[in-house]
């Protein structure tokens, strides 16, 4: 019986840890311009991004990227953050996904990490290229890692509760048929 009441409390944990840590509304965050949305190269987009949708959680950074549509060479882009200070830029990965405009062919240039704050996105030409560029929200795997692994640990929590559930429901059902027969014994009955 304690395996049982240890499974059910398990559970209880495991959904209290599932309430506080799942945060569907994380990926409803996004990119706010704050002048035009697209700008020619050379030029600039100012945006900002709002404080999380839930304070104290680890999702006060997210991916953010430059995209360009057009032809020719890449642009050179650059990322100013909130004091002037200039935000590094990295190469985008694989599996990141443009998640504006996903219909329209476009190429990243460059990816970061930012948190709550105003920022300025500048692009200049490189070579002859007729491009516009944007900035926009990118789904990665931290972003992804993020909602995952509460996942996992929840499905570990329930895998586990349901393992200590089958054993003490087993182990109680061979207890209470070992008493019953050793109550027989006692009375003098014959076995079943």
């Amino acid at each position: 019986m304690v395996l049982v009441t240890a499974s059910f409390m398990v559970g209880v944990v495991g959904m209290a840890f599932a309430v506080r840590t799942l945060n569907p509304t994380r990926f409803e965050r996004n990119v706010i311009e704050v002048g035009d949305v697209r700008s020619k190269v050379p030029g600039e987009v100012e945006f900002r991004i709002d404080e999380p949708l839930r304070a104290g959680t680890d999702a006060d950074v997210m991916s953010v990227g430059i995209a360009t549509t057009g032809s020719g060479p890449l642009p050179v882009c650059a990322l100013t953050g909130p004091d002037g200070e200039v935000v590094e830029l990295r190469p985008p990965r694989g599996g990141e996904l443009w998640l504006r405009d996903r219909a329209k062919q476009v190429d990243l240039v460059g990816v970061a990490r930012l948190g709550p704050g105003r920022y300025s996105a500048t692009c200049e030409r490189k070579g002859d290229s007729e491009r516009s560029f944007e900035v926009g929200r990118v789904v990665g795997e931290q972003d992804v890692r993020v909602l995952v692994l509460p996942l996992l640990g929840v499905l570990g929590l329930t895998l586990l509760a349901g393992l200590l559930f089958l054993v003490g429901g087993t182990l109680a059902v061979v207890g209470l048929v070992r008493r019953s027969r050793w109550r027989r014994e006692q009375a003098g009955l014959p076995p079943v």
